[in-house]
């Protein structure tokens, strides 16, 4: 009888392991899905080709090539990143940040590949942006820069072919 129960007691202990696997798993997925859920911001995409989406997203890394968007009507759209004219997120009812995917001006003058830059500032010469590892909102719900791995976070130069008139309208 010690003998059956050496026997089945192995396989008992590993089932016991893939219950718990089988119950964890399900609850993961939906903990993920609550938290993509959670982490979209209200956003509008604005398209090269004039092309305008609604909806919400994540907000942007530093050179993510492509994001998905949940429309407001329930549409999930890919997009790639260097098709967008404009990214701009809004929170609590106002305009938070407007973010374009574009080459810019890294240290030593040398341009770099495309990359999220969050505008600042519009000049008549001079065209100024943010460019940061990843982007939060704080605690006053203002859109805060995340550091690189230096722990800094770079005011670029956006070279002067790239137009920014679209941001005064609208």
């Amino acid at each position: 009888m010690k003998e059956l129960v050496k026997r089945l007691s192995v396989p008992i202990a590993e089932m016991g392991a893939c219950m718990v696997m089988v119950c964890l798993l399900p609850s993961c997925s939906v903990a993920s899905l609550f938290h993509e859920e959670i982490g979209k911001e209200e956003a509008m995409v604005l398209m090269a080709d004039s092309t305008r989406y609604v909806g919400k997203t994540f907000l942007p890394d530093f050179q993510g090539k492509s994001f998905r968007l949940v429309t407001d009507e329930g549409k999930r759209v890919k997009i790639k990143s260097g098709e967008v004219e404009q990214l701009r997120f809004r929170r609590d009812g106002k305009q938070s940040g407007v973010f374009v995917y574009v080459p810019y001006v890294a240290r030593g003058g040398k341009e770099s590949k495309p990359g999220w830059v969050n505008c600042q500032g519009v000049g008549r010469h001079l065209k100024i942006g943010l460019l940061a590892f990843d982007w939060r909102f704080n605690r006053k719900g203002e859109l805060a820069p995340m550091s690189f791995a230096d722990g800094d976070v770079y005011i670029t130069l956006i070279p002067q072919h790239f137009d920014l008139t679209l941001f005064i309208s609208s």
